[in-house]
């Protein structure tokens, strides 16, 4: 089939173009673009005035109470009746006032959509006790400041009697034990180490024994206890094993059992 001359191409391009302006000329076809135009435009006057205001609330806005330093149960009072919602987080500090907003996102006074959550933090913290720190094994010289951040207080330190594997002028006891929670300002006794003993002794057997004689009897030779389980219970195993030769001072870990009848 052979291909098309220029001069049928010019033909075909002069039908399209007449064909084109009748349709232009034609007043039914701007008389319905019109009307099409027409109807979208009061299609979005009707939505944009009827509908969104009733979905975004455009122009309404209510005041954010202040709930700061209230409990929680009366900050989510305060929201709710002015139509805002509360949404809790809590966090511990230790010097700002227990169970009570701390923080509060918006702040009091702004201006909010209505249904909108308020994000308030409430403090949890207890103000009355601390956690007693572990500072064993800490030089001597840093230890008093780091338990008066803390709210704690220390007198004069002792030299142990007690020998240990720490070096000299080291905390190598203290009481309360750590992890114990004491009130604010409570005193922890502390004692530092006279250095590495150069005498060795053989670990005894104190299994079965109460854990209050089996620790008489290390203390006796020189050893440190660790009390792992009922401080009023029954030595099940030892570590290290009786036996064992060990530097004097080194601590040997009691694993305990509660006390029975038949251990009475």
């Amino acid at each position: 089939m052979s291909e098309p001359s220029p001069a049928t191409y010019k033909v075909y391009l002069k039908r399209f173009l007449d064909g084109s302006l009748r349709f232009l000329r034609n007043r039914y076809f701007w008389a319905g673009l019109g009307v099409l135009i027409l109807v979208g435009l009061v299609a979005y006057l009707i939505f944009d005035r009827a509908v969104m205001p009733s979905v975004t609330r455009h122009g309404v806005a209510v005041q954010v109470p202040d709930v700061m330093d209230l409990p929680p149960a009366r900050a989510d009072s305060a929201l709710a009746a002015v139509g805002l919602s509360m949404h809790q987080q809590v966090l511990r500090k230790l010097n700002l006032p227990r169970d009570k907003v701390i923080d509060q996102r918006p702040p009091g006074g702004s201006l909010v959509k209505p249904g909108r959550s308020i994000y308030v933090t409430v403090n949890t913290g207890d103000t009355t006790t601390v956690i007693v720190p572990s500072v064993v094994g800490r030089s001597r010289r840093d230890v008093s400041g780091l338990l008066s951040e803390i709210g704690l207080t220390t007198d004069a330190m002792q030299q142990d009697s007690i020998r240990s594997n720490f070096p000299r002028d080291v905390i190598s006891r203290q009481l309360p034990r750590p992890q114990m929670r004491v009130p604010r300002g409570s005193l922890v006794r502390l004692w530092y180490s006279m250095g590495p003993s150069a005498q060795f002794v053989v670990v005894p057997d104190v299994a079965d024994l109460p854990a209050d004689e089996a620790s008489a009897q290390l203390t006796a030779l020189g050893l440190r206890s660790v009390v792992l389980g009922p401080t009023n219970g029954i030595v099940r195993d030892q570590g290290p094993t009786a036996g064992t030769t060990v530097r004097e001072g080194s601590e040997v870990r009691l694993r305990t059992r509660a006390a029975t009848g038949s251990d009475q």
